[in-house]
């Protein structure tokens, strides 16, 4: 009788310790740095949020961008071993794929149209802040750029060398419209491998693409590699980096029209170019800021919490509740929603 009840008792706590493992809170996803500190996006516009406080209609366009060829210096390319490679046709098929803004030509590409349709002055401003001219529409804001530097930094470090490229690419945002710009920012970004060689330098671990010598061959060091795929990396790493000043820039806006339970539904859409596990700010606007003329400039505004998209589909989303600021206010409906920048996201 002794030892069944001591069987049951052991049994009882393997079932208990199992239980309270799988209830770790070690186990659950970790939010990103910007939605845990609740850091939204500078981009806010207060002209919408105006609009939804008085009731106005709102209507969403996509902004417009077109890419510009960028300036990319020879050294680069060499690097690479690629003289044809365009920048801009990167950063074209990066941006378009976030869905978020409507991407045209380049100036390469609007000069030929223009040459076929022999299309001359311009007719008329869009609400999206393009402009046409004949058949053609014109970007509300360009985007043009460069490459501004690019180096390799090799050091021994003992028994390995930091293979290390650092790559500069700086980007301008015009307004068409008004020809003002907007925006200028240089993004620098690097990339680092590490090579290990033995005492009479053959590769033990890292990098293999010699430029002039065969594969482990003897008295290989850090300078013998090829860095062409590092930099193309640390590029890759720029590139993320200006579509991420880009959203944070131009960030989707919309407000909330339900709430049920731990989810929201808001106006943010399938047409805003929002993806499920995207996420976004929740933002309730207060008093009004005015200058001394009277003008409204903004609103005090108070950062509610975050939610990351779960669905979406023509007209609304719907998210669910990731974090709170504070659990005695709640989220309500017309409170602003703003997207955090989807690079950020992992």
């Amino acid at each position: 009788m002794i030892k069944n009840i001591t069987g049951i008792f052991f049994m009882f706590l393997i079932l208990s310790c199992t239980g309270k493992s799988s209830a770790s809170p070690a186990e659950k996803k970790q939010l990103p740095a910007r939605v845990e500190n609740l850091s939204v996006p500078s981009g806010f516009d207060n002209q919408y949020a105006q609009n939804i406080k008085s009731g106005k209609p709102v209507h969403f366009t996509k902004p417009m961008l077109r890419i510009m060829n960028f300036t990319i210096p020879a050294r680069f390319t060499e690097a690479i071993n690629d003289k044809t490679f365009k920048m801009d046709d990167i950063l074209k098929s990066d941006l378009a794929s976030t869905g978020r803004y409507i991407i045209l030509g380049t100036e390469d590409d609007i000069m030929a149209a223009i040459k076929e349709q022999n299309k001359i002055g311009y007719d008329e401003f869009k609400d999206d802040g393009s402009v046409t001219m004949g058949e053609l529409k014109i970007a509300g804001y360009t985007l043009t750029g460069s490459i501004a530097e690019s180096y390799p930094i090799v050091n021994q470090i003992g028994g390995h060398f930091s293979l290390k490229v650092a790559v500069s690419a700086s980007i301008t945002i015009t307004n068409v419209n008004t020809g003002v710009i907007e925006f200028t920012k240089t993004i620098k970004s690097e990339k680092e491998e590490l090579l290990f060689v033995s005492a009479d330098g053959v590769i033990i671990k890292g990098p293999r693409n010699l430029t002039d010598k065969p594969i482990n061959s003897i008295n290989a060091t850090g300078k013998d590699i090829d860095l062409g795929p590092q930099y193309r990396d640390a590029l890759r790493n720029s590139v993320a980096d200006i579509i991420a000043v880009i959203e944070e820039r131009f960030p989707l806006m919309g407000e909330v029209i339900a709430i049920n339970d731990n989810s929201v539904i808001t106006t943010i859409s399938l047409e805003h170019g929002i993806k499920e596990g995207d996420y976004l700010f929740i933002v309730r606007l207060g008093d009004e800021l005015k200058d001394s003329s009277g003008k409204t400039l903004g609103f005090n505004k108070q950062v509610i919490g975050a939610s990351q998209v779960t669905s979406v589909e023509n007209g609304m989303s719907n998210s669910k509740i990731v974090k709170l600021k504070d659990t005695s206010l709640g989220i309500v409906k017309g409170d602003i929603v703003i997207s955090m920048p989807s690079g950020y996201a992992n």
